[in-house]
């Protein structure tokens, strides 16, 4: 009777070097344990290496958002001193026109007596023109009371800038004197009079003088 271990010793012995080679081919440090090798490399695989990408991916993260909190304060540090910039440029101009506001109230208030005068004389030299052609010439009367009005109304406007402009100096301005010509019907009724009165005066002196000068009885 043949021995049936001895009888597949020889067909068993090619698994046995299929085994024996697949553990000759592992890398070395890697250790292989029959039938279970390729199970066991893929365990090996998602034990090691998934915790060290999961690590890698936390820190880069991390690293963005450093990178990122970072920017956005200098972001914020810029826009700081953007608006920091911005401020004192505002401030400056406001203080600019306000120094050149006081300038131009003072310039006001140092030439009102003179330009107040220039006003006076001005009513004063329209209102006798229209007194002289209102009992000649109709036409020019009507050109001169308009003259006279205007310089009535610039008499007053000067007084309200100067009042305007005062407190800006610390200064009080007293409310302003209208010079309004009377209504042109009553200014040429008056013109009239004084036309009529001046002839009639011319006269009386006139028949004064020639009775004076009549021979005597």
């Amino acid at each position: 009777m043949v021995d049936a271990r001895s009888w597949l010793e020889p067909l068993m012995w090619p698994r046995s070097c299929s085994v024996t080679s697949t553990e000759t081919a592992s890398p070395a440090g890697v250790a292989r344990r029959p039938g279970s090798h390729r199970i066991w490399k893929a365990n090996n695989i998602m034990v090691n290496t998934r915790p060290l990408d999961e690590g890698d991916e936390v820190e880069r993260q991390l690293r963005e958002a450093e990178q990122a909190q970072a920017e956005a304060e200098a972001a914020a540090q810029r826009a700081a001193q953007e608006r920091a910039e911005a401020d004192e440029a505002q401030r400056r101009d406001v203080q600019r026109r306000a120094e050149r506001r006081r300038a131009w109230a003072q310039g006001i208030v140092d030439t009102y007596d003179a330009d107040l005068a220039a006003a006076e004389a001005a009513i004063r030299e329209q209102s006798e023109r229209f007194a002289d052609v209102a009992g000649s010439d109709l036409s020019t009367a009507i050109a001169a009371y308009l003259a006279w009005s205007e310089a009535s109304l610039r008499h007053y406007a000067l007084q309200e800038r100067v009042a305007a402009v005062a407190p800006e100096l610390g200064l009080d301005a007293t409310p302003g004197d209208q010079l309004t010509p009377p209504p042109f019907s009553e200014a040429l009724d008056a013109a009239i009079a004084l036309h009529v009165q001046v002839a009639s005066q011319k006269i009386r002196s006139e028949i004064s003088a020639e009775a004076e000068a009549a021979p005597a009885r």
